[in-house]
């Protein structure tokens, strides 16, 4: 689905005159780049989206959905869930540190 919609976005891009047009379908293009930007963004941002790209509006739900349906959204999570720990692991390990420093000292 996204695929569709970044061509959609390339299309209009190619075939504007208008200068504002062109650079907002710019700004999508770029958005785009990041395969899970419509779990970045809200509903209502996606919805305006999805509706710059000429997606009626019977079917934005439909294709919000199918956006960030279930297989998605697990990978999605597991990258939140890795830069997760790699902080907390860096702010244990920086703790530790600043611990055994702090212990080591006399006061």
């Amino acid at each position: 689905m996204l695929d569709k919609l970044i061509e959609t976005n390339n299309n209009i891009i190619n075939q504007t005159n208008d200068e504002d047009k062109k650079k907002k379908h710019l700004l999508i293009k770029k958005m785009l780049e990041d395969k899970q930007c419509f779990f970045k963004m809200n509903i209502e941002t996606s919805y305006a989206v999805l509706r710059e790209l000429n997606i009626p509006e019977e079917e934005l739900k439909n294709v919000y959905s199918e956006l960030i349906d279930s297989s998605n959204i697990k990978e999605w999570l597991l990258k939140v869930i890795l830069f997760l720990h790699k902080k907390i692991s860096l702010s244990t390990n920086s703790i530790s540190k600043w611990s055994r420093w702090w212990e080591s000292n006399p006061r």
